[in-house]
């Protein structure tokens, strides 16, 4: 999916701001990790929207959690200004004697050079913000601030459940492909693992590595197990697309992203691919199952008959009584996330009130033929339906005038195929499995298990 075409403009400039100031909103975060997160940000130009790159000061980060703190989301939006791209205040002389200023002297701040241009004359109403300064001294190169020494790798472990949660992609086994039986296709797994306990918040696997199936299976994890303070992901085009990251910011999640090429900062979650590889993929290499369904129950029944219940090396706790220990997470209803993970684009109304996407028509309520832009949102297994939004707040929905295709094409059209047909599946993995719903019907129902063990 063309994801610069997901948002307005405006939404697309909420979005970077949020990402710039998410760690400076964490609660849990230490002054240390704020401190060094803005020095990070204001020492390095940053990529724009507009594709531009330009320096952001350390006072226009405050003033943007500031703005979240006051409204949210809404506050990140950008107000226009018909002035923008001017200089509305500083003067050539002025910036010509900052220069000087601050090659006299390096290691003067932005605000004592403005204060030295103060006290030589230069008027208060003439004096620009010191963001607007800082970005001209860097473009002479003398922007340069000195930043905190790198530290070591260290082992590092969050202090109770949800505070972090990592997640990544690995391959899985080939199946047989239900729509052409003569081939093999290869699987995906993703997985969310709790950082403090180990414990696994959903894991399946898919048909496809895609951003639908991180979606279904973030999805899954909160409604299993409610919502983490952050997600701890790595660079993959999936993990930073739009729709997470924009889902990530609506329900209050910050979005961390890995450095890139130090794949052992995500290192608990490599290790449980290992453990899956050697207790599980290896098991089916014996008798494959023969179907995605079939692989996904044997799964997880590994994990909660023996991964959730045995007790973890360095922890001295099982991975299931360690996150239930934890204060509860904060619970998100279906409906919220159904909405918060629509996909968006914005399209145009013709004069006819007719709306194209995806080889699709579709008629737009009376009255919004004179609209040139709309906001779409959809869930890409399902174009018949398509909804108008004006902001945040649902206005109306398109009907169906001529659809054809009903996936975007983005989205591998096996998601949604359902699969009943039986498989001949390794003893043990299959004893795990009988075992796992042996445990479950107990759990839902055990007096009549107790009634007929008594027969």
């Amino acid at each position: 999916m063309d994801d610069h075409k997901m948002l307005n403009p405006d939404e697309t400039q909420a979005l970077f701001r949020y990402r710039l100031i998410a760690p400076l909103l964490d609660p849990l975060a230490s002054e240390e990790e704020k401190r060094a997160w803005r020095w990070e940000v204001i020492a390095k130009e940053q990529l724009f929207p507009d594709g531009s790159r330009r320096r952001v000061g350390e006072r226009t980060l405050r003033r943007w959690v500031a703005w979240y703190r006051a409204a949210g989301w809404h506050g990140l939006i950008p107000p226009s200004r018909r002035d923008k791209g001017s200089l509305r205040k500083a003067t050539p002389d002025l910036l010509e004697r900052a220069k000087v200023l601050k090659q006299e002297d390096p290691r003067r701040s932005v605000p004592q050079v403005l204060r030295l241009l103060h006290a030589e004359g230069f008027p208060a109403e003439r004096l620009p913000h010191h963001g607007t300064l800082w970005r001209h001294l860097a473009r002479e190169g003398l922007g340069s601030r000195q930043r905190p020494e790198k530290k070591g790798l260290r082992r590092f472990e969050r202090e109770v459940p949800g505070d972090l949660w990592q997640a990544d992609v690995k391959y899985g086994p080939y199946l047989p492909d239900p729509e052409h039986a003569e081939r093999m296709r290869r699987t995906y797994l993703v997985a969310f693992l709790d950082d403090h306990s180990r414990f696994i918040a959903h894991a399946a696997f898919y048909w496809a590595e895609d951003i639908y199936a991180l979606e279904l299976c973030f999805q899954q994890a909160i409604l299993r197990r409610g919502l983490p303070r952050r997600v701890y992901v790595d660079n993959g085009g999936i993990f930073q697309s739009r729709v997470f990251t924009l889902a990530c910011a609506q329900l209050g999640v910050r979005h961390l992203s890995t450095r890139p090429y130090q794949p052992e900062s995500k290192g608990k979650v490599e290790r449980l691919f290992r453990t899956i590889d050697e207790e599980v993929l290896h098991e089916l290499e014996h008798r494959p199952v023969a179907t995605l369904d079939e692989l996904n129950a044997r799964f997880w029944a590994w994990i909660e008959e023996v991964y959730h219940r045995r007790v973890h090396s360095q922890t001295k706790q099982t991975p299931l009584s360690r996150f239930v220990a934890g204060p509860p997470l904060e619970r998100v209803s279906p409906e919220r996330l159904a909405e918060v993970f629509l996909w968006r684009v914005q399209r145009g109304v013709d004069k006819t009130g007719l709306v194209q996407f995806e080889g699709n028509l579709y008629q737009a309520p009376p009255g919004w033929e004179r609209r040139r832009r709309v906001q779409i949102r959809f869930h890409p297994l399902h174009l018949e339906r398509l909804y108008l939004y004006e902001g945040d707040r649902r206005v109306g929905e398109l009907v169906s005038a001529q659809v054809t295709h009903f996936a975007h094409p983005n989205v591998n059209a096996r998601h949604r195929l359902g699969e009943e047909s039986p498989g001949e599946a390794s003893s043990y993995l299959e004893h795990l499995l009988e075992q796992n719903q042996a445990r479950r019907q107990q759990l839902l129902s055990p007096l009549r298990l107790a009634t007929k063990g008594d027969e």
